[in-house]
Parts: structure tokens; C-alpha cells; sequence
């Protein structure tokens, strides 16, 4: 394994994903300094290590070592009050994926949208109507 080359990649998805090399290094139990080298190439990566970070950044270690910065990922999460979180993820090759595939993902995407604000609108009635209990008392 190309370790400079797949250091790119995981710098590269950790940056799409708005997480710092500090996050990251903690969730791995190792240094800044330590995550940085290995996003540098400077380091050999063992499986294990790609693992915990692929599993740090919710992926397998084959879409790191697919990552093309060419695609476009699109994740939505939708965390409710019970603490359960749905999510919708896609990626699609920006100038090659077909336009029914790009129109569909689209679509759900939307989709999930519209449904969180459904939630959302619920829980703000919900709120105001316990906002008006508590100042009619």
C-alpha cells in the first residue's frame, strides 16, 4: 500500500468531513504529531491503524482506498430526541455519473430532507405548547 498516497486520501476525507488531526488522533489514542506523519505518507499504516480510522470516520477502509476527489459526498444526519440518528449518504462521480442515478440519489436526499422538517416542525409545536403550560401557570 502506497502509504503517502493513502495518507492524501484520509487527509482528504477528513477534511470534507469538517473533523481536525486533533479529533482524530484522539479517537485513535495516538499524538497529533503521530496522525499527522501518517497523513503525510511519513509513516507506514498498518491495516489495524486503517481500520480504526476508517471506522473513526464512519467508512470501510475500501472507500478510503477508492476516495476519488473527484466525487461529490453528500451526508445528511438527522438526530431526533431519542437519541437514534438516520442518515443519508451518497457519492456519485461528478462527470460520469448518469443523470437518472444523479436525479435519484437528488430525490432521496430531498426526501430525507422533507422529513426532517416534519420532525421539526413537531418538535417545535411540541416546545411551544409546553412553553405556553409552563407561562399560563
Amino acid at each position: 500500500m502506497d502509504t503517502h498516497c493513502a495518507g492524501t486520501k484520509i487527509r482528504q476525507i477528513r477534511e470534507l468531513f469538517g473533523r481536525t488531526q486533533e479529533d482524530i488522533a484522539q479517537k485513535l489514542n495516538i499524538t497529533p504529531q503521530a496522525y499527522g506523519r501518517i497523513e503525510r505518507g511519513e509513516t507506514t499504516i498498518s491495516v489495524e491503524k486503517l481500520q480504526q480510522i476508517a471506522d473513526t470516520l464512519g467508512l470501510s477502509i475500501q472507500d478510503i482506498l477508492k476516495f476519488d476527489d473527484k466525487k461529490l459526498f453528500v451526508t445528511h444526519n438527522n438526530g431526533n430526541n431519542t437519541g437514534e440518528q438516520s442518515s443519508v449518504s451518497f457519492s456519485l462521480t461528478i462527470n460520469e455519473a448518469p443523470q437518472e442515478k444523479t436525479v435519484a440519489l437528488l430525490e432521496k436526499v430531498i426526501e430525507n430532507l422533507h422529513a426532517e422538517v416534519a420532525h421539526l416542525r413537531l418538535q417545535n409545536t411540541n416546545l411551544l405548547a409546553l412553553l405556553q403550560q409552563k407561562t399560563d401557570k
